[in-house]
């Protein structure tokens, strides 16, 4: 687990709200707060799809940010900074895999998944990197590398952070 700190706050909320960088994770839970609080749920409910589109679309136990962007942008567009928000997103199962098999090859996927928490408050934007795992792991390499990984795809993205 690693706490970050957005060095350029005006790239990074770009990146997030007008950007596609964060399209690829999933929206487990956002909160804003403006002129009041804003809470966002985004597991997915199955129901609402057709069969046709559950197999099309590939529906995941929660949406995706792209879907949800426009819709938490909108809650916090204007003149004035929110007083604060957060977002629990998910690494999408896919790159989930990829990354656990960058680790162990050639072991299924054991890690209860992958998660960035970014809050917004006071001014500053904090992300903090977490793995879960469904089984106890004999040593912390796919925790290592969720950060590793995670630190390089914001500098991949242009994103200066500095650590907590």
């Amino acid at each position: 687990m690693k706490a970050l700190k957005a060095e350029d706050l005006r790239a990074f909320t770009q990146a997030l709200f007008l950007g596609t960088v964060f399209d690829r994770f999933l929206l487990r839970e956002a909160e804003f707060r403006t002129f009041c609080t804003f809470t966002v749920n985004g597991a997915a409910e199955v129901r609402w799809y057709s069969e046709e589109e559950l197999e099309s679309e590939r529906v995941e136990e929660y949406t995706s940010w792209e879907k949800l962007k426009p819709l938490c942008f909108g809650l916090i567009r204007g003149k004035r900074t929110p007083l604060s928000f957060r977002l629990d997103m998910k690494l999408a199962p896919g790159d989930a895999e990829k990354l656990c098999a960058s680790v162990h090859p050639g072991k299924r996927d054991d890690s209860g998944g992958f998660y960035l928490n970014l809050r917004f408050e006071d001014g500053a934007l904090t992300v903090i990197s977490a793995a879960a795992q469904n089984i106890f792991p004999p040593d912390r390499a796919t925790e290592h590398a969720w950060d590793e990984w995670v630190q390089e795809f914001f500098r991949h993205h242009g994103l200066a952070f500095r650590e907590r």
